[in-house]
């Protein structure tokens, strides 16, 4: 593995050093959101959601493949890459509303980092491949083959919808932070005490960002559109995905702070409801 070509991942993408870090070994994952506990009337909670939230659908498909990098990694061929594939896939015509990538804390042997492509719905995802393969794809791997590969039979693919809605827009040339966290529910619970558990958690949110502003904190909740237990990736079995995202390192630290505090009853509802596996990455936007 070129474990400097990780570096390069993130810095052609932001401009700023990225420092190394020791050992990386799941896949994307972390431990539940950013809190601050608050309440305040319903009128003020009304206010700031109406004037505040980035516009953004309420459901997508989020697909999250596998990559590895290869000899020619550098921060000029992932800047040419990049260039090159927001040449086609950039525009509002592509069927592609958005792309990350994700490199995680944690080191892991599959892969060297993540691609997440956003579509509006599966139909449009086909689309959106079928149309890249009849065009695209042989002249961009003769091209960038050698910088980096990544593998259509480690895609896996979900349903997402929010939970929260990102409250304010993020600065597309800075390293944010996410985290996913893979939930099994719980013996003698079912679904619909884990949403029980979100739903206290969104009204939370709602009411924290009526007392503060807006904030950088999303959520939303990510069903697979594939079996885990034979799709080979590290999680082998889970029920549902909460995907948290911060726009800075201080933002996800001040709220991780608030919902691991002693008695959070938030935190202690979704324990009681679901068991979660977590790790963090950091997230650099491709397009938004």
């Amino acid at each position: 593995m070129l474990f400097r070509s990780k570096i390069l991942f993130l810095t052609a993408l932001t401009g700023t050093p990225t420092q190394e870090r020791g050992t990386m070994k799941k896949l994307f994952i972390t431990a539940v959101s950013s809190l601050i506990l608050v309440s305040c009337a319903t009128d003020d909670i009304a206010k700031i959601v109406e004037t505040s939230p980035v516009a953004a659908p309420q459901s997508a498909v989020v697909e999250f493949m596998y990559c590895n990098f290869g000899s020619e990694m550098s921060a000029e061929s992932w800047s040419d890459l990049k260039a090159a594939w927001l040449d086609i896939n950039g525009g509002d015509d592509s069927p592609i509303n958005a792309a990350f990538t994700l490199v995680p804390v944690i080191e892991t042997d599959l892969y060297d980092g993540v691609w997440a492509n956003v579509f509006a719905d599966e139909a449009s995802r086909k689309a959106g491949w079928a149309s890249w393969n009849e065009s695209y794809a042989e002249a961009f791997q003769a091209k960038f083959g050698d910088v980096l590969t990544c593998h259509a039979d480690k895609t896996f693919a979900f349903t997402s919808s929010w939970s929260v809605r990102p409250a304010k827009q993020w600065d597309m040339g800075e390293t944010h932070q996410a985290a996913y966290s893979f939930c099994s529910v719980n013996e003698g619970k079912t679904m619909a005490d884990s949403d029980k558990a979100a739903d206290g958690f969104v009204a939370a949110m709602d009411a924290g960002r009526a007392q503060n502003g807006p904030d950088g904190y999303s959520s939303a909740r990510m069903m697979p559109m594939f079996d885990p237990a034979t799709a080979g990736g590290t999680v082998a079995s889970f029920d549902y995905v909460q995907s948290h995202y911060w726009d800075t390192s201080e933002e996800k630290a001040q709220g991780m702070k608030s919902w691991m505090m002693a008695g959070n009853p938030l935190r202690a509802a979704f324990e009681e409801a679901a068991t979660c596996d977590n790790i963090d990455f950091e997230l650099n936007m491709l397009k938004m």
